[in-house]
């Protein structure tokens, strides 16, 4: 099983909340899913956006210093435009990460109670990141979700194909 990749530094404490970052995006198009949530999902994909360009033009900065290139006006000019790039991209998502912790705050003060057809959605993502013990025959109980899942208290479990009663 490959493990996730982070997507912010954030995407921990989003999945205490709906079980994992594809879960909750996986939300968006739920009718039962609050503004909250999908203000939440809106500003966690344009911060994971943001977070990708950082990276981008990091790789690009340790390429063009690795010693391959010639140092000459090009290559400082260049280096030049690159790290104004890279400190753009990071003003933007050090707001955009302001803007999420605004939306996160009240959720985990308050954790949403999903809805079940948003439980089934999350459910259907996690199963596929679960990997069954010998202990639970293949189920994983609901109670392993997250404290917000955990608070639907109906007696499923998440298997490897979805969620049975």
């Amino acid at each position: 099983m490959a493990t996730p990749i982070a997507l912010t530094r954030f995407d921990d404490r989003l999945a205490h909340l709906y079980g994992s970052v594809d879960a909750l995006w996986a939300l968006e198009d739920q009718p039962d899913t609050t503004d909250q949530t999908r203000d939440l999902i809106k500003a966690h994909r344009a911060l994971a956006s943001a977070e990708t360009g950082c990276k981008l033009y990091r790789a690009r900065l340790h390429d063009m210093t690795d010693g391959r290139w010639r140092v000459d006006e090009h290559l400082l000019v260049e280096l030049d435009r690159v790290v104004a790039a890279l400190e753009d991209e990071a003003d933007k998502r050090d707001r955009l990460e302001r803007d999420l912790v605004k939306l996160l705050l009240p959720l985990e003060a308050d954790p949403p109670r999903l809805g079940l057809a948003c439980a089934r959605q999350a459910a259907a993502s996690f199963s596929s990141q679960v990997v069954p013990s010998r202990e639970n025959s293949g189920a994983l109980e609901l109670a392993m979700f997250s404290p917000a899942q955990a608070q639907l208290a109906a007696p499923q479990a998440i298997t490897g194909t979805g969620v049975r009663r």
